[in-house]
């Protein structure tokens, strides 16, 4: 009879940071959103929110941003997308 060992699972929830974002001065400092963060895709999503801001994409614009024919990058702006959603509905 072989005996296995049990492996543990990591959760990978509990790995991932939380960061709290914010409005600007000018919105009163609203709470928008907390959104776990890791390692991955953080350069991306800078990259990412630098360019909708030259852009001057709009908080609706993000919020229903269409991603569904692109799904690599999808991951990249879902967080992006639902802390729009969130701040728009709290302003």
């Amino acid at each position: 009879m072989v005996v296995r060992k049990a492996r543990k699972i990591k959760d990978k929830w509990k790995e991932k940071k939380w960061v709290s974002v914010s409005a600007p001065d000018s919105f009163n400092n609203v709470h928008i959103a907390d959104i776990p963060i890791t390692d991955e895709g953080v350069k991306e999503r800078a990259d990412f929110l630098a360019f909708a801001i030259r852009k001057g994409t709009t908080l609706i614009e993000l919020a229903t941003m269409e991603n569904v024919y692109s799904p690599p990058i999808g991951a990249l702006v879902e967080p992006i997308s639902a802390a729009a959603k969130n701040a728009l509905a709290n302003i």
